[in-house]
């Protein structure tokens, strides 16, 4: 797997690039925890993605070729029982727009076809990454066709103080402390926030806490929960539990016992709730 920084010209607008080979799955379906951001994701041996709502969801949604990932306030099961290679890329808070031509709040709480947004451009990429056979190539071109688009639209800045919030919020500001700063009333910081991020900047810091600490378990499996809850900013061990089943679905014991591959991305398995 290719797991890196995007290149220079797209640091601006991306935090995280990746490129990765067909697995075995581990199960029918998987919980999906919200990173709070818009992402791009293009599937290449199976390109066609189904998602639910919940676990009682039989019928799901299905996205058809590259897809756009909307920021979630909360979990959702993706089919993962054919496994397929993919490359994709996460995006800063604010710039959906000068990818897309849609603010992140239009994106919000959906999958969306990225043939929605660049029409036959989205076809182009995707038949352009089936042509290479190594994941780096992969993840070059998708670079640089990811830049070319980018190159013929007309951007708008995102507002600096959206920036300033989403980046404060994940280190433990809160939104009364970020309005002060900004000398913003916090209802006007909250609508700002909304259109550019896709989610209210409460709801936003909650997810970034719950995502440290299960990023944290994830790397220290020994550690205890109630060391990851005060080193992630949650008042003890069961607001931990609490903002856990909230925004991932998950308990700490529940997350353990899963063992997942990567800390954001669960295997659905009986009994693990």
């Amino acid at each position: 797997m290719v797991e890196r920084a995007p290149r220079a010209e797209l640091l601006p607008f991306a935090s995280a690039l990746w490129a990765s080979e067909k697995g075995e799955p581990r199960a029918e379906r998987e919980r999906v925890v919200p990173t709070g951001d818009v992402h791009l994701v293009v599937r290449l041996g199976h390109p066609n993605l189904r998602i639910y709502r919940d676990e009682c969801d039989a019928v799901g949604e299905t996205i058809r070729g590259p897809i756009v990932g909307g920021p979630r306030s909360a979990a959702h099961l993706r089919d993962v029982s054919v496994s397929t290679a993919s490359v994709g890329m996460m995006l800063r808070p604010g710039k959906a727009h000068a990818l897309f031509g849609v603010s992140a709040k239009e994106l919000s709480g959906a999958h969306w076809s990225l043939s929605e947004l660049w029409r036959h451009r989205a076809q182009q990429l995707l038949e352009a990454l089936h042509e290479l056979r190594t994941l780096e190539a992969q993840a070059k071109r998708f670079e640089e066709f990811v830049l070319d688009v980018r190159s013929r639209r007309e951007i708008a800045s995102p507002d600096p103080r959206v920036v300033f919030a989403a980046g404060n919020l994940g280190r433990g500001m809160t939104v009364g402390e970020i309005a002060s700063h900004l000398e913003l009333s916090p209802r006007r910081l909250h609508a700002l926030f909304i259109e550019d991020v896709g989610l209210s900047p409460k709801r936003y810091a909650r997810i970034k806490r719950v995502q440290t600490a299960l990023s944290e378990s994830h790397r220290a499996r020994s550690r205890s929960w109630s060391q990851i809850a005060f080193a992630a900013g949650f008042s003890d061990q069961a607001h931990l539990t609490r903002e856990m089943r909230a925004i991932a679905g998950v308990t700490p014991r529940s997350f353990r016992r899963l063992a997942p591959e990567h800390a954001h991305h669960l295997p659905l398995l009986d009994g693990a709730k």
